[in-house]
C-alpha cells in the first residue's frame, strides 16, 4: 500500500462529454460506485458494469493499492503474524522491509492475477536502541549520490545498525575500512565500505533457528487459502418424476474466492458446478453452473429441477483450478 495513484477512485471528475452521456454533472466529483450505478442502465441486458470498465473508458489509470475489501484480510493476517512472532520470542525491533518494485512478482500476482500475496522477511537488521556515531572516515566517493533528507536519515540509521551488527555478530567482517588504491585508468581512488549482502543475509548459524520460527507459519497460511466444497444436498420429490435438487457450495477457507481485485479483473476463472446424469432432463438450472465468488466461510445455494423416470444417480462435480474440487453423488427415489 501507499503507492500514489493517477486518480482518486473515490473522487472522480467525469469528463464533460461522458457526463452528458450518462447524466452526471461534470463539475461534481463522484465515487466509483456512483458512476457504476449511472452507467449500468445504459448497458445491454445481461451486461454488468464493473470498476475495470469504468476506469478504462474514463482513462483513470491503474489501481495501485489493495482494494478496501482485500485490506480487511491483509490487516487481519498481518496482526496474526505479529502476534505469532511475539509468542515465538521475536521481540527485537527490525527495519521495515523494502517495498516491492513495480513489475515485481508480488505486485503482478495480486494486481494482474488477483490472488492474495504475502512476502516474509525471515531476517532483517535489528534497530539500534539509540543512534551511535561512527568514527570511520567518510570519503567523497562514498557520498557521491545524495538522496533526499528523509531517505538519507533512513539510510544513515541502517548504516549505524549494520556497523553495530558487523562489530558484534560478524566480528567486523561486514565492513572493510576505506583505503587508497591506485587504479590503472581512474588514478588514485579509495575502496572499502560495507561487504555486499551483509545487511540482507543472516550468518549461517542463524538459518536453522530462523526456519524453525517461520516455516510453521507458512503451513498455517496454507490452511487459509480458499477451499470450495459441496457441503450439503437435498432431494425433494415434486411428483410425476420431477425432483428439486438443492446443493450448497461452501468456501471453507479463511480467504475469499476470489479477492476483490480478482473480481475486478475477472481472474482467476470461476469454479464450475456440473450436473451429470444420463437420461435425466434438466427443467430448471444448467448442466454447467459457474460459482463466481464466495467469501471466506460463506455458502451459496444452487437449485435445480429435473425429470427422471425411476431411480437415478445424480453426480455433482465441483471443479476449480485455484480452490480445489469436490464430488457428491445423490439418488432420486424409485
Amino acid at each position: 500500500g501507499g503507492r500514489k495513484a493517477k486518480s482518486d477512485m473515490e473522487r472522480i471528475t467525469v469528463p464533460e462529454d461522458v457526463a452528458k452521456e450518462i447524466g452526471l454533472d461534470p463539475k461534481r466529483r463522484y465515487s466509483m460506485t456512483e458512476i457504476m450505478e449511472a452507467v449500468q442502465p445504459l448497458l445491454p441486458q445481461g451486461m454488468v458494469v464493473d470498476e475495470a470498465m469504468v476506469a478504462s473508458f474514463m482513462g483513470l489509470g491503474a489501481i495501485v493499492n489493495p482494494l478496501p475489501d482485500d485490506m480487511l484480510f491483509y490487516n487481519s493476517i498481518s496482526a496474526e503474524y505479529k502476534e505469532y512472532l511475539r509468542k515465538k520470542g521475536v521481540t527485537a525491533t527490525r527495519f521495515d522491509p523494502e517495498s516491492p518494485e513495480d513489475g515485481s512478482f508480488e505486485l503482478w500476482a495480486y494486481y494482474q492475477y488477483g490472488v492474495p500475496v504475502f512476502t516474509m522477511d525471515f531476517w532483517a537488521l535489528p534497530k539500534q536502541a539509540e543512534e551511535k556515531k561512527d568514527t570511520r572516515t567518510t570519503t567523497p566517493q562514498s557520498a557521491a549520490k545524495m538522496p533526499d533528507e528523509a531517505e538519507k536519515q533512513k539510510a544513515d540509521l541502517k548504516e549505524v545498525a549494520l556497523l553495530a551488527f558487523s562489530d558484534t555478530i560478524l566480528g567486523g567482517k561486514g565492513f572493510i575500512d576505506w583505503k587508497s588504491f591506485s587504479h590503472p585508468t581512474l588514478g588514485e581512488v579509495e575502496i572499502g565500505g560495507f561487504v555486499p549482502f551483509a545487511g540482507t543475509t543472516p550468518p549461517e548459524y542463524m538459518i536453522d533457528s530462523l526456519l524453525d520460527i517461520h516455516l510453521p507459519w507458512i503451513l498455517e497460511m496454507a490452511k487459509k487459502i480458499p477451499s470450495l466444497k459441496i457441503t450439503e444436498t437435498k432431494v425433494t420429490p415434486k411428483g410425476a418424476g420431477i425432483y428439486q435438487l438443492d446443493i450448497w457450495v461452501t468456501n471453507e477457507g479463511l480467504l475469499p474466492f476470489p479477492t476483490a481485485m480478482g473480481k475486478r479483473n475477472k481472474v482467476p476463472a470461476p469454479a464450475i458446478l456440473t450436473l451429470e446424469s444420463p437420461d435425466t432432463e434438466i427443467l430448471s438450472g444448467k448442466k454447467r453452473t459457474t460459482v463466481n465468488a464466495l467469501g471466506a466461510l460463506k455458502s451459496e445455494k444452487y437449485t435445480f429441477l429435473i425429470h427422471a423416470d425411476g431411480k437415478r444417480k445424480i453426480t455433482f462435480k465441483l471443479e476449480s483450478k485455484q480452490a480445489g474440487s469436490d464430488t457428491e453423488v445423490i439418488n432420486t427415489e424409485g
